[in-house]
């Protein structure tokens, strides 16, 4: 999600960069599913919604699309890709924490 608001940033200004940089957002989607590494999964649940509202309340992190991102990882006990700099700096452990947190760097060297 983060992403995809990158490029709509980035595209305000010029249909036309708007356009590529769109596309080149849904070719990425499709590269990604097509990793059999990677699932996608549900946008949220109840569980998800608890891990996101604690990271909130403990951590501060404001943005909500990164909380569910966060949310989902706990959730699912799956890694959490990501190249925000404050979900990085998380140092959650147990079971409302993703299993681990990635950078592309780190999956790209893998």
């Amino acid at each position: 999600m983060g992403a995809k608001r990158m490029v709509l940033r980035l595209g305000r200004t010029n249909s036309n960069k708007r356009d590529a940089l769109l596309a080149a957002y849904r070719t990425g989607v499709k590269v990604l599913a097509s990793d059999r590494r990677l699932m996608a999964t549900p946008l949220t649940s109840d569980t998800v919604e608890g891990v996101a509202d604690g990271v909130l309340v403990r951590e501060g992190v404001k943005d909500y699309f990164d909380r569910v991102i966060y949310g989902t990882g706990a959730d699912r006990g799956c890694a959490l890709l990501t190249e925000d700099e404050e979900l990085l700096k998380l140092k959650g452990e147990g079971p409302s924490t993703p299993s681990e947190v990635l950078t592309w760097k780190k999956v790209l060297s893998m």
